[in-house]
């Protein structure tokens, strides 16, 4: 399963190190597969291993309003767009 997090601001953090704590925080369940940024935001792509896992989705949302980004931020999970507050 794949799962696109957006943001449409500068992170306060580099995005290098967010996505080593998501690889950290995912550990065997899954990886951070690539991202970017640019004038208007940027992107982190995870892919989890196992197949649809509600549950994993839900501890990955939670982490990451622990990380404190952006209100903006939004995740793309399975086609379908969930904002992450």
């Amino acid at each position: 399963m794949d799962i696109f997090i957006y943001y449409n601001i500068k992170l306060e953090v580099d995005r290098d190190i967010i996505e080593d704590q998501i690889d950290d925080f995912l550990g065997e369940k899954g990886e951070v597969t690539g991202g970017g940024s640019g004038i208007s935001g940027g992107n982190i792509d995870i892919e989890i291993y196992d197949k649809v896992n509600e549950s994993i989705v839900k501890e990955l949302k939670g982490f990451l309003q622990e990380l404190q980004l952006p209100d903006n931020t939004y995740l793309v999970v399975n086609g379908v767009r969930e904002n992450l507050f």
